[in-house]
């Protein structure tokens, strides 16, 4: 048995690697075995591989998966080829690397243990009599059919994916926060409303107790016995009425009295008298002030029409009390050193939800001052 003489392989074998005549062709006789389907003639015939004639010339030349390009250069030196040829039986090696291990990673799915796996890709690398490739493929077939055919456990819920959860999950919260601004927005606008019909009376309740506006201050501790006292050893305050009448009400109204002199923590009874110059029956209200406005925390009215709706008959004519005290704290306060006289006005308006009924011509019906 003759023939040309190879490199050494660079594994731990020391005997010789010969091309030899093989049942009428070439073939190459490693450790006194002939090996059938000569790599090298394959190579030089561009045909692929089989997967024993790949690791076997790996094996013999101790070549990795990724050589360099001095490695590859002179792998084929040695196997008289061209890098090209080389270079593609690499590119198809590595190809076939990855192949196997998608489709051992398929196999894994199946419950299939990692190590197992590794160690069958072993065995059957160092076999003498190794799995092909086609017999391999054939079972992860079978395993991949299978598994497509089983059929999947039923869930409860249909499955989601991550964005359906989360754009279903940000549609709620959207929703969520539009009907929270609705409700802010009609509490908003109840509150308005509600205001709006509650200031006209708050306003005189703030005013009756604060005294500002000229507003005279109301209240029970106001008409104590002990604050009805008069003090003589004061001045007196001159006090001086005022009438007015809007121009939608056709009434007569005027004081009785142009004024009085009262003392501080005296009581004191004035009229006032009203009448209803139309044809209709007519319901007034009245409204009051006292000037100067720095006053009315010491003024206090005991008995009072103001702020009461005044039913008058076509052509009566009824008389209205205002019964009164300056408080006694009046003779006290700085303030109130300069004050000699005080003005209290009151103004009647025609009810609401009477008809208007403005007569040409007609002004304000003032008492003289």
């Amino acid at each position: 048995m003759g023939g040309h003489h190879l490199p050494q392989p660079q594994q731990q074998h020391h005997f010789g690697y010969f091309q030899v005549q093989v049942e009428g062709g070439h073939g190459f006789n490693y450790g006194g075995q002939a090996v059938p389907s000569p790599p090298v003639s394959s190579l030089k015939r561009r045909r692929r591989l089989t997967t024993e004639e790949s690791e076997f010339l790996l094996r013999q030349f101790g070549i990795n998966e990724r050589p360099t390009a001095q490695e590859r250069e002179g792998f084929a030196k040695h196997l008289k080829l061209d890098r090209r040829t080389i270079q593609v039986w690499f590119q198809n090696r590595r190809a076939k690397l990855k192949r196997d291990e998608r489709a051992e990673d398929m196999g894994k799915i199946h419950g299939q243990d990692e190590e197992d796996e590794q160690n069958s890709v072993v065995r059957n690398i160092a076999s003498p009599c190794p799995v092909s490739a086609t017999t391999y493929n054939q079972r992860v077939t079978q395993r991949l059919r299978s598994y497509a055919t089983s059929t999947p456990p039923q869930s409860s819920q249909p499955s989601r994916s991550p964005a359906f959860t989360e754009a279903a999950g940000s549609r709620k919260r959207v929703k969520a926060k539009n009907t929270n601004m609705l409700y802010y927005t009609a509490s908003i606008l109840l509150g308005t409303l509600g205001l709006s019909y509650a200031a006209v009376p708050l306003y005189r309740m703030f005013c009756s107790a604060t005294g500002m506006g000229g507003a005279p201050m109301v209240g029970e501790t106001k008409f104590a016995p002990e604050r009805l006292v008069p003090r003589d050893n004061h001045r007196r305050v001159k006090v001086r009425f005022n009438s007015d009448t809007s121009t939608s009400l056709q009434w007569s109204f005027v004081p009785q009295q142009r004024q009085i002199s009262v003392l501080p923590g005296e009581t004191a009874l004035a009229f006032y008298t009203a009448k209803n110059n139309s044809k209709d029956d007519v319901i007034g209200i009245a409204t009051y002030n006292v000037t100067p406005s720095k006053v009315a925390p010491h003024f206090n009215k005991i008995q009072c029409f103001c702020f009461e709706e005044q039913k008058l008959m076509a052509g009566e004519q009824v008389d209205m009390p205002i019964f009164f005290f300056l408080d006694p704290e009046f003779a006290e306060d700085p303030d109130m050193a300069d004050v000699d006289t005080v003005v209290l006005s009151y103004t009647f308006f025609k009810a609401r939800g009477m008809p208007f009924e403005k007569q040409p011509g007609l002004s304000d019906q003032q008492s003289p001052k």
